[in-house]
């Protein structure tokens, strides 16, 4: 059976990012804040915590049919963006690899556009990487991570404990551009729930506030930060 109903989180529009684009340190041309910004909207992920997500097959010719949908979570954390991951990222990009390789401080996703048009950049990588939900193999009360499954890439983008990311793109050879994302703190373990299912916020915890609107726990700095933005 064929995938029937593969969901882009992106295109879900799970965004929730407050205050001004992040600014960072121009050092690479391909970058700039508007595109900052786009990747931390496409990322964020408000419908999976909430429990909009479908997971499924392709469905029987005569309806009803009964969609999946994976679990909510309960203490989804709220990305933010990070320079320093950035500049990790970028000398990753650079090196024009296709497969990705973590370090101690981060995990990676990697894309590989097959053109030279920055259009979407954020949006298409985002999409190849979430489109792994098919391949979910989750439980009653967990959502595994399990190496074989191929879902490593979803797994970096939905890891509940990853709080921060940044991105970079870089213009290869032969008409390519790659693109890099790191993630950090680095969690990513076999066996491990990638979120824990619950209520969305329930277990935020006390260093944390909830967003009841998108289901995502937000740390009391950052909220504090983004509010001196907006005013």
């Amino acid at each position: 059976m064929q995938p029937y109903f593969v969901v882009s989180l992106a295109i879900l529009g799970i965004a929730h990012a407050e205050g001004n684009a992040p600014t960072c340190q121009q050092f690479m041309k391909e970058m700039s804040d508007e595109m900052r910004l786009d990747f931390l909207k496409k990322h964020n992920r408000s419908k999976l915590a909430l429990g909009h997500v479908v997971i499924g097959e392709e469905p029987p010719n005569s309806l009803p049919y009964n969609l999946t949908y994976a679990h909510t979570a309960s203490k989804m954390m709220d990305l933010e963006y990070d320079c320093d991951l950035e500049k990790s990222a970028y000398r990753s990009a650079e090196k024009c690899h296709h497969v990705a390789s973590s370090s101690e401080k981060y995990d990676e996703n990697v894309y590989v556009i097959k053109d030279t048009s920055l259009y979407n950049v954020a949006l298409r990588a985002i999409n190849s990487w979430t489109s792994e939900t098919f391949y979910i193999n989750q439980t009653a009360e967990s959502v595994p991570y399990l190496s074989n499954n191929t879902i490593s890439n979803f797994a970096n983008v939905a890891w509940e404990t990853h709080s921060k990311l940044g991105c970079a793109v870089f213009k290869c050879y032969e008409g390519k551009i790659t693109v890099v994302c790191h993630y950090a703190p680095r969690v990513k373990k076999n066996d491990e729930a990638i979120y824990t299912v619950g209520k969305p916020c329930k277990e935020c915890g006390p260093d944390f506030f909830c967003h009841r609107d998108v289901g995502l726990c937000e740390n009391f700095t950052q909220a504090a930060y983004q509010s001196q933005d907006i005013h």
